[in-house]
């Protein structure tokens, strides 16, 4: 610890004693989330916003386009300060929705001030247009990313300054038309042995609903013949379109157990959860069957050589020709 704080402070008095060696950029955006309001399926819209920098050259900004992290969606999650009803929500990823008219834009340091079209006004440097075009077959519902400025900037001159950036996210939402049900349920388990002592564990979960949803199993017990449990464990995240029976993984260790075991799982997704007993076979391991070769396969047939007796033709027919010349 003595030599942390010790190698921290001689690293600041380095800095304060090289001027210019630190550099802070900060890229911003207005406004923090653009709202595109109600869409139907098939329909594009122009939008603008805006870029703002503290930077005092003209700037290489690149634009890029996110999904939200899981998070965002879950009950009571502050969101770009934007009332947004999760309960109608929608998974989708819905980056490629985004095109910009320009993805590398220059920002010149020189400020305007610009009024918002969501009311509100900014000292902004650069407008940046883009469309947002909804799929035929988008999901209705409210949906959202994020629209990301970065700049691209070379601190120092040849690299050996020490930079750093600040840049804030711009949000975007998108409301498709239409009626938005988030439903899902255990449809089952599976099982599958991958190696001695190791099997899989399949929790299979059917989306109900009319749009994507991310889910998980959290709890998911096997229990021996007198009813104790054995092992615990739990699934990674995975998303579920509508109509798609999705599988929620989860290895389990299975030295001393085999025959039927019982099987308890809970799952839950970010509205709503559900529970299921069930059983699994759980195998000794078999290797997989050598592959069978398919049927003996003749050898392809030589090529076939010059017919030698069309020789004596080709010799005759010659001979009458000079024949008939010399006549």
């Amino acid at each position: 610890m003595v030599h942390t704080r010790l190698f921290v402070l001689l690293l600041a008095a380095a800095l304060l004693c090289v001027p210019g060696s630190v550099q802070a950029l900060s890229v911003g955006v207005a406004p923090p989330v653009l709202d595109a309001g109600e869409m139907l399926p098939g329909e594009s819209k122009l939008m603008e916003f805006y870029i703002i920098t503290d930077h005092d050259k003209d700037l290489l900004v690149e634009l890029s386009v996110r999904k939200p992290r899981r998070d965002f969606y879950m009950p009571g999650k502050g969101r770009f300060r934007y009332e947004f009803a999760e309960d109608n929500s929608s998974e989708e990823d819905i980056s490629g929705w985004v095109t910009f008219l320009n993805k590398r834009v220059i920002v010149p340091p020189d400020k305007n001030l610009v009024y918002l079209s969501g009311g509100g006004c900014a000292n902004a440097n650069k407008k940046v247009e883009l469309i947002i075009t909804v799929p035929d077959d988008a999901e209705p519902g409210y949906h959202a990313g994020y629209v990301s400025p970065y700049p691209r900037l070379n601190f120092g001159g040849g690299g050996t300054g020490l930079g750093i950036i600040s840049v804030v996210e711009m949000g975007y939402i998108v409301n498709v038309l239409g009626e938005a049900t988030r439903d899902a349920g255990i449809a089952g388990f599976d099982f599958s042995m991958d190696r001695p002592g190791h099997g899989t564990l399949c929790i299979l979960v059917k989306n109900m609903g009319t749009v994507t949803i991310t889910a998980r199993a959290d709890h998911v017990r096997v229990f021996d013949s007198d009813n104790q449990t054995v092992t615990a464990t739990a699934s990674n995240e995975r998303f579920i379109a509508p109509g798609e029976i999705g599988r929620l993984d989860m290895g389990i260790d299975t030295r001393g157990l085999e025959g039927v075991h019982g099987v308890t799982a809970h799952m839950e997704w970010l509205t709503g959860e559900d529970s299921l007993d069930g059983e699994i076979d759980i195998s000794e391991y078999a290797p997989p069957a050598p592959g069978v070769t398919g049927g003996v396969v003749a050898p392809p047939a030589a090529p076939m050589g010059f017919p030698l007796w069309i020789l004596p033709i080709i010799l005759m027919l010659a001979g009458i020709m000079v024949w008939w010349r010399v006549k």
